[in-house]
């Protein structure tokens, strides 16, 4: 049985509260339901990845089927740095795009982080978007 943990942190990181608003939001996950919103130790490397690993560029999060179990229900949401690892029956994911160099620091997230949805049943429709979504973003920058 997978060790699922809530993706909120005994020292809130500011970085981290940006990926969990933004995975709420597009993933249709209420503030009320917030917490049962959780994630497995390997989406929580894969985020830390993103964070702090200058040359990993992007993120993906998706939520995994409702799992029930002895505490109630749970929204499962899975992140992971490689678009391979996304079910492609889910249908949508969500994509965090780093832009610039240097490390992501609090305040700049919203500015540094592109982020968007992906259609992954239409790779190729999916992908336009985001690099639409990404240049809009840089060319604004």
């Amino acid at each position: 049985m997978v060790n699922y943990n809530s993706l909120d942190t005994a020292q809130p990181d500011p970085r981290k509260e940006f990926i969990v608003e933004a995975c709420m939001a597009l993933l249709g996950i209420s503030q009320k339901d917030r917490g049962i919103f959780r994630s497995n130790p390997e989406s929580n490397g894969e985020l830390e990845k993103f964070l702090e690993d200058l040359n990993t560029k992007i993120l993906f999060a998706y939520e995994q089927a409702h799992e029930t179990g002895i505490s109630g229900e749970f929204r499962n949401v899975c992140l992971s740095t490689r678009y391979g690892d996304i079910p492609s029956k889910l249908g949508v994911a969500v994509a965090f795009i780093k832009t610039g160099v240097g490390e992501l620091a609090a305040g700049t997230m919203s500015r540094r982080v592109v982020t968007t949805t992906v259609d992954v049943t239409h790779p190729m429709r999916g992908l336009r978007g985001v690099l639409r979504e990404a240049y809009s973003k840089v060319g604004k920058g």
